[in-house]
């Protein structure tokens, strides 16, 4: 797909190549999603035995929300992001990259809560929780 204003419904094993997407809410499994552009927002219930990949999200993006399992979940962020953050991985692992942390309220193996970039209040947020899964955000 091309330009996708908002996207909602559900995948089972399939695959999605988005090239740009303003607003999507997905369940998914045993799916890959590849979204080239996020713009504002991403929201999944559900997501199971997949792949989620955001290439690049916009800086004034909202929220990215994804509760997996069994999935790889990989984010890719503009370099002047600002959001808050709680990511949670139960037998799998969490990866920051190169993320500059303004402040970090809880950082364990298996969970960091906290503000990634510049500032301290962003109105953006990202939540991410992946059972059996990796969480990669760059």
């Amino acid at each position: 797909f091309g330009e996708i204003g908002t996207l909602s419904g559900s995948v089972s094993h399939d695959g999605l190549d988005i090239g740009e997407l303003a607003h999507g809410d997905l369940k998914s499994d045993f799916s890959t999603i590849d979204i080239e552009k996020l713009k504002k927002s991403f929201q999944t219930k559900g997501f199971s035995h997949g792949s989620l990949k955001i290439a690049g999200v916009d800086a004034d993006f909202s929220n990215i929300k994804v509760d997996a399992s069994f999935s790889k979940i990989r984010v890719v962020f503009a370099e002047d992001y600002n959001f808050k953050t709680t990511l949670y991985s139960s037998f799998g692992s969490i990866k920051t990259g190169n993320l500059v942390f303004y402040e970090k309220t809880l950082d364990k193996k298996d969970v960091i809560v906290g503000v990634a970039g510049r500032i301290k209040e962003p109105s953006a947020t990202v939540d991410i929780s992946n059972s059996h899964g990796n969480i990669v955000l760059q």
